[in-house]
């Protein structure tokens, strides 16, 4: 089978609820005979375990089947009459749940006295209209009593972007949500973000729970909401609103009780106790939603950056007086070791020969060696004919001072390298030690 899904089943598949990833699968096995999940996920660029579940949708929709090829497991689709047929079946199975519910609200409106005022009815379709229906729903500012079946997860939610803007519209008025969902495992992950969403959440076996739509009663409102169908119808009657909330209080506590909590009375309905740990999370989520967590937390990166230079700073001149204290203690404690004669001897470079030299270099040795941490050691002086010069007496590295050694152990020797000898003029001095 070469060809390509046409584009008049790929709109039908859609609007039957089928999620992208199924339709990206379908698309691709289309266009080949037959397929293994890791090539798949080689065209698509979905995971591997994304794919695996979307396979078995399909499989279990008869569309796909499996079949091993050169001992590999590979899918592909039975035929495009497949398709239609699950299409045909899916289309029958949905008038006749529209059918149901017409009869519903037929049922409703022929039991309504004659003499009552009809009901205010709005209708919305379309992905569009169920996001301005959702936005009606906050008009009246009282707390959302949803029954949903829960269908798809957040991340396949068509509604996704606009899913995270409605609930801070929401968490910003204060309009808390109660919902009650079937017991499986796509409400169970439902459930599981209720703390960062601003509601509460409980599970009621699915046998009790016949609805395929999600309805929401707030004020004299129930609200139907047809995901599959992609249509909203508003219901305004305070009688019907009335009778609905109470059957959701009794479900509610019915759920509440299973989970070893305090069961509500089904015959009144007591005000919702908003946990702490919701309140807190859901506000948290808002402010990282919102601007003004770059702002603060920008300010909170200059703060914490000022302090940390400031505190390096600190420590940095710390260490350094507490250097120059230790510096000074030991060539305090090792001038007092020298003879200033042999010292007075030492004022030209043909003094190196003298023995004198020799002794004050080995001298110089010796403190270093006792001060860890001391690498150089060496002894100046003013300098008589120069006024702001200083001269060398003798320096612990350089008993010969025409030796080719690394001083500053930079792996090099060079000019920068060069030993010292006495009488050796020294242009800079740290006025700190003058």
């Amino acid at each position: 089978m070469n060809a390509t899904l046409p584009t008049g089943i790929e709109h039908s598949l859609r609007e039957a609820g089928f999620s992208a990833t199924e339709m990206l699968v379908l698309r691709h096995l289309v266009e080949s005979e037959a397929l293994t999940v890791r090539e798949i996920a080689n065209k698509t660029g979905k995971s591997t375990g994304v794919l695996d579940q979307s396979m078995k949708k399909l499989m279990g929709k008869k569309i796909v089947e499996r079949t091993v090829i050169n001992d590999q497991p590979r899918y592909r689709i039975r035929s495009l009459d497949s398709i239609l047929r699950w299409l045909r079946q899916d289309m029958e199975e949905r008038q006749a749940s529209m059918q149901r519910q017409h009869l519903s609200i037929q049922q409703f409106l022929s039991s309504l006295k004659v003499d009552r005022v009809r009901p205010d009815m709005e209708y919305f379709q379309g992905q569009e209209g169920i996001e301005q229906a959702y936005l009606k729903l906050l008009e009246s500012g009282g707390e959302l009593l949803t029954q949903s079946p829960i269908l798809t997860t957040a991340e396949d939610d068509p509604l996704r972007a606009f899913r995270v803007d409605y609930f801070r519209k929401r968490q910003y008025r204060k309009i808390f949500q109660r919902v009650i969902a079937p017991d499986t495992s796509l409400s169970r992950r439902f459930q599981s973000r209720d703390h960062f969403e601003y509601r509460k959440t409980v599970l009621v076996p699915q046998s009790e729970f016949p609805l395929s739509f999600e309805k929401t009663i707030v004020g004299d409102t129930v609200a139907c909401i047809n995901h599959t169908e992609q249509s909203a119808c508003f219901i305004r009657y305070p009688e019907l609103a009335k009778t609905e909330r109470l059957t959701f209080e009794t479900t509610w506590a019915r759920a509440v009780e299973r989970e070893n909590a305090p069961a509500l009375p089904s015959s009144s309905v007591t005000p919702t106790v908003v946990p702490v740990k919701t309140r807190v999370l859901s506000s948290v989520r808002e402010f990282f939603l919102s601007k003004k967590s770059i702002a603060t937390l920008c300010l909170f990166g200059v703060v914490c950056g000022a302090i940390t230079f400031g505190l390096y700073r600190q420590n940095y001149s710390l260490n350094l007086k507490r250097l120059r204290e230790r510096a000074m203690s030991i060539a305090a404690t090792g001038a007092m070791q020298f003879d200033p004669a042999d010292l007075d001897q030492l004022k030209m470079i043909d003094d190196i020969k003298k023995p004198e030299y020799a002794k004050v270099i080995k001298k110089l040795n010796e403190i270093r060696s006792g001060n860890d941490r001391v690498a150089y050691a060496w002894i100046m002086r003013p300098a008589k004919d120069k006024k702001g010069y200083w001269e060398y007496v003798a320096d612990a590295d350089s008993l010969d001072p025409y030796a080719k050694i690394d001083s500053n152990f930079d792996g090099v020797i060079d000019e920068k390298d060069a030993l010292q000898y006495p009488g050796l003029l020294y242009e800079e001095f740290d006025p700190y030690f003058e």
